[in-house]
């Protein structure tokens, strides 16, 4: 692209980024598990400032999540979700919940269904809900296959003419817990 990776004061425009963060899980037995998760990125603050004016810095982002999922009964079970993240003056939360059904039959199929919010904080404004999101997951073996659509709700929806977003993700989990750390 012909790009220059040198801004006007001769120094490069690449910078190191540092975060760190720290991940519990809890399984209480069959469809029933815990988790709570907290994160700090751009420790070290770098400067991404493109031109020699200034000292512009990332900000550090903070990330608190958790969730789990519930068993009601042999076949539903409920896994509720909240995830808030942090970058002043910005913040972001999401709180959510999916119901799982999972046919005795079935083994390695089940099938997901929730609804989740977006609200939001930025600098222009007060805390809003921005979207609302629904998504599906299909699970097969340990391969996840979803989709969301995020209906907005807030004044983005001029910037889009109203329209929302839709997403897809394929995911996979190593079910195999025959391994150890430490023997």
């Amino acid at each position: 692209t012909n790009e220059e990776l040198i801004n006007a004061d001769g120094n490069t425009l690449l910078f190191g980024d540092f975060g760190f963060g720290l991940f519990y899980y809890n399984v209480q037995g069959d469809r029933n598990s815990t988790y709570l998760g907290v994160a700090i990125n751009h420790i070290n603050q770098p400067k991404i400032t493109f031109t020699e004016f200034g000292d512009i810095r990332m900000r550090r982002l903070y990330t608190i999540h958790g969730g789990g999922e519930y068993s009601l009964n042999r076949e539903l079970s409920l896994m509720p979700n909240i995830a808030f993240h942090i970058q002043s003056p910005s913040l972001m939360t999401m709180p959510g919940l999916h119901i799982r059904y999972l046919h005795q039959d079935w083994r390695e199929v089940a099938l997901r269904f929730g609804i989740w919010t977006r609200i939001v904080r930025s600098a222009e404004s007060s805390i809003l809900n921005d979207a609302i999101i629904f998504s599906s997951t299909f699970e097969y073996e340990g391969f996840l296959f979803g989709i969301s659509y995020d209906v907005s709700t807030s004044n983005i929806t001029l910037a889009n003419s109203g329209r929302g977003a839709i997403e897809f993700s394929i995911q996979y989990r190593n079910r195999n817990t025959s391994y150890a750390l430490l023997k």
